[in-house]
């Protein structure tokens, strides 16, 4: 069997600034339901884990024909209007 493609949806290959917000609605979630943020560690913007995956698709990525499309747009939240950034590497 062979990959004949790959598709990242939303992907923070950098991490995120946004990860302080998405802690708080889980400690505010944590006193209604079971909830842990575990996976918000790893999308920090810096994270080690994130950077050993980065370092683990570079070589294999020459292998690929990569195209990158994206779009923004925005949108209203309950804390005012963020610019969304939707990214899709077509390959």
């Amino acid at each position: 069997m062979s990959t004949y493609g790959i598709i990242f949806l939303g992907t923070p290959h950098q991490g995120g600034n946004s990860v302080q917000l998405g802690k708080l609605l889980v400690n505010i979630a944590s006193v209604f339901v079971a909830a842990d943020d575990r996976i918000l560690k790893h999308l920090e913007r810096d994270s080690e884990w994130l950077s050993m995956q980065l370092a683990q698709y570079g070589p294999i990525s020459g292998d690929f024909v990569t195209k990158f499309a994206f779009e923004e747009y925005k949108t209203q939240t309950a804390f005012g209007s963020i610019l969304v950034f939707a990214s899709l590497p077509l390959l």
